[in-house]
């Protein structure tokens, strides 16, 4: 029974509970994180915040009921949002079954620092991911450098949200190559979000937006993915398509589900969707779908909601 004690922390399974590196995050029980004081969060398969303890609250400098229910892009600043996601994104679609990410967290105290996270997906029976754990790491207070105040924050590049969601279209045009099927991404995004936290609250936009998704992945096969982007966007991949109308039709479904008011707390909370369809038969290049689908989302949103759609690859010369 010797040697169960470390003093650098916990190693079971080849996964360190204190936080240097975790190789595989779903080998150690909660409880032993928990005790090692380690940072730990739980996300639902679309990448929100569901649980997480006491070390995750303080990595992170925010109370866990400001963290719950958010999506976990929203940990990062705008130029680190497009990695978060795409860890995300290879976990979901099986590329990866662990996946690190770096990012710039800003707590709402003012103080900056460098975090790592590792995420790792829980299966069912079915292979099917029920739930993601999170476990962080603070690579500021490792290597001493805390970037200097007042220091401007980059933007995301439109490149990087490209390489983000690019795995999931390249599957489905792989896919679609093979069957002789289309298939569809559909970006939606909903409009003007600032001026709707403004006027009922952070916290109660959040929870609208979270129940309007949950409708939609009511509202598609079983075979379509839905990639939640940020806390007001989604993308979605529809496979199998007969022809341009098919996914018109699978893009009203998802902009039916504000049709019916979103009440959160007893109070009605008015969502519209902007949504931009590429069509493609797996023809065209990932990197042509996505910015398609981003361009047309831009020009629906410009035009206060409803959809674009643009068939691409063969489809448009049909």
């Amino acid at each position: 029974m010797g040697g169960i004690a470390h003093p650098a922390g916990l190693n079971i399974g080849g996964a360190r509970t204190d936080g240097v590196d975790v190789t595989a995050p779903t080998a150690v029980p909660r409880l032993l994180l928990d005790a090692a004081d380690v940072p730990v969060a739980t996300l639902d398969p679309e990448g929100i915040v569901t649980s997480l303890n006491p070390a995750f609250s303080r990595l992170c400098g925010r109370a866990p009921a400001e963290l719950v229910g958010s999506h976990v892009t929203e940990l990062a600043g705008a130029a680190d949002q497009p990695s978060v996601l795409a860890a995300l994104i290879a976990l979901l679609g099986h590329h990866s079954t662990l996946e690190q990410v770096e990012l710039q967290l800003d707590s709402l105290t003012g103080t900056s620092r460098r975090l790592r996270l590792s995420l790792a997906g829980e299966l069912d029976p079915a292979g099917r991911i029920t739930s993601i754990t999170l476990v962080g790491r603070n690579l500021t207070q490792e290597r001493r450098q805390v970037p200097p105040p007042g220091e401007a924050e980059p933007t995301a590049s439109g490149a990087s949200l490209v390489a983000a969601l690019e795995p999931a279209v390249a599957g489905a045009g792989a896919r679609a190559g093979a069957t002789d099927r289309p298939f569809a991404l559909i970006e939606l995004r909903v409009v003007d979000a600032e001026g709707i936290e403004d006027r009922v609250g952070p916290a109660r936009t959040r929870m609208a937006v979270n129940l309007v998704v949950d409708r939609m992945r009511q509202q598609l096969r079983s075979h379509d993915t839905v990639v939640r982007l940020s806390q007001s966007s989604v993308a979605v991949v529809a496979t199998d398509l007969g022809d341009v109308q098919d996914a018109a039709g699978v893009c009203y479904r998802l902009l039916s589900t504000t049709m019916e008011p979103v009440v959160v707390q007893g109070e009605a909370v008015p969502l519209t969707l902007a949504a931009g369809i590429a069509v493609d038969d797996g023809s065209s290049g990932a990197t042509d779908v996505v910015r398609t689908s981003a361009a047309l989302l831009e020009a629906a949103a410009a035009d206060g909601g409803g959809f674009r759609v643009l068939a691409l690859g063969q489809l448009a010369q049909a």
